[in-house]
């Protein structure tokens, strides 16, 4: 029968065996990306329901409305080329005060409550990306160049400052878009359901002549490329002013 030795006994005095080293860690630019990613933030946080520069524009577009009834603005079409309405031939003998004050008056009550409302609600949205000042500057400019384009394609009187709404509209998609990664994902579908609405309206403009749909188009694209470009008043990871 084969017998084993009995394994040598340990020396209580010997040292602890080292332990074995670790495997470096490669760092790798992805890591790096996702060390510095900041967590998204929710674009409604702190938005006014009263925006003080919209509001200013509402009451504006409302005395403008009342003068206008009570002027006999809205007797005829002469006399809403007499309070302001733009029109070609006026345009080209240098009359480019029109571009601003065709955006103030509105053929009747429902054309204006109309604006109105969508005015209040996109102007909400455009004064939390981009800031008061941004706002005014994007309505007027967008609104200008949008009755330029309406009457050079439809030389018919116009008035209504849709042009300049779907102007602010195409710089809040264009906001959205451009910051998509920044926000809450429920915040960048406010970005479709406007683009949907705005090809909606310009889809039922084509059916009705007295829509000056060439405004909204126009308005619809500078105020996309707008929002491409202006700096945002929302800082990502700040709080809002």
């Amino acid at each position: 029968m084969s017998v084993y030795p009995n394994p040598p006994q340990a020396d209580a005095d010997a040292a602890p065996a080292a332990p074995a080293e670790e495997a470096a860690l490669v760092i790798s630019a992805e890591m790096l990306v996702s060390a510095k990613a900041e967590p998204r933030r929710d674009f409604e946080r702190g938005m006014s329901p009263f925006p003080r520069t919209t509001i200013a524009l509402l009451c504006a577009l409302v005395a403008t409305f009342v003068w206008e009834e009570l002027s006999g603005a809205l007797d005829n079409v002469q006399a809403l080329l007499a309070a302001g309405a733009i029109n070609l031939p006026e345009l080209q003998r240098g009359e480019v005060w029109r571009l601003v004050t065709c955006l103030f008056l509105h053929a009747d009550a429902n054309h204006l409550i109309g604006n109105c409302v969508a005015l209040y609600i996109i102007g909400m949205a455009s004064q939390q990306a981009f800031g008061a000042g941004r706002t005014l500057m994007s309505f007027f400019l967008t609104g200008a160049v949008a009755s330029a384009v309406s009457v050079w394609f439809q030389p018919v009187p116009t008035v209504g400052a849709s042009g300049a709404i779907f102007g602010l509209i195409g710089a809040v998609i264009a906001f959205l878009y451009r910051y998509r990664d920044k926000f809450y994902l429920r915040d960048a579908r406010i970005a479709w359901v406007l683009l949907v609405w705005s090809l909606c309206q310009v889809g039922t403009g084509f059916l009705n002549p007295q829509v000056a749909n060439a405004a909204h188009c126009a308005g619809l694209i500078l105020g996309g490329v707008l929002g491409l470009l202006l700096p945002p008043k929302l800082q990502y990871g700040e709080s809002t002013p």
